[in-house]
């Protein structure tokens, strides 16, 4: 008797290590994600473009996986990091992964388009303070 005592014991005391462990994974997946990036680029902008996550709560690990089928736009490239490198005009859907809980994943939008003249509401060109065409 006293011999099953020790083995359920023993038993007991490796299942709660593995419900510490189990317990420990779970604090570290987010329950909640935010992005943040420009949904429309100019193809004349020079300033580098990121999609930028978050995940929340703020102490688990900001681990995310871009991922960009080639059947939905190759109008931008992503880098493993979230830098855009802009191909050509058109349109791009990029998943965005967080690797500890998927069911949180988004689709970022993005689309690249040509430089386009402004008008004013009269109908006349908006020009820059030096008198020149301004493009956005």
């Amino acid at each position: 008797v006293i011999e099953m005592l020790a083995r359920g014991n023993t038993q007991i005391d490796s299942m709660k290590a593995a419900e510490l462990a189990l317990m420990s994974q779970a604090l570290l997946a987010p329950n909640r994600m935010e992005l943040k990036y420009t949904p429309v680029i100019c193809t004349r902008n020079r300033v580098k473009q990121k999609i930028e996550v978050r995940l929340y709560p703020s102490y688990v690990l900001q681990n995310v996986i871009f991922q960009q089928p080639p059947r939905l736009g190759d109008s931008v490239y992503i880098e493993p990091d979230g830098k855009l490198t802009l191909n050509k005009p058109g349109k791009t859907k990029i998943q965005v992964i967080p690797t500890h809980n998927t069911s949180l994943w988004q689709t970022a939008e993005i689309e690249v388009r040509d430089p386009v003249m402004r008008k004013l509401g009269n109908g006349k060109l908006r020009l820059c303070e030096n008198g020149k065409i301004r493009l956005i």
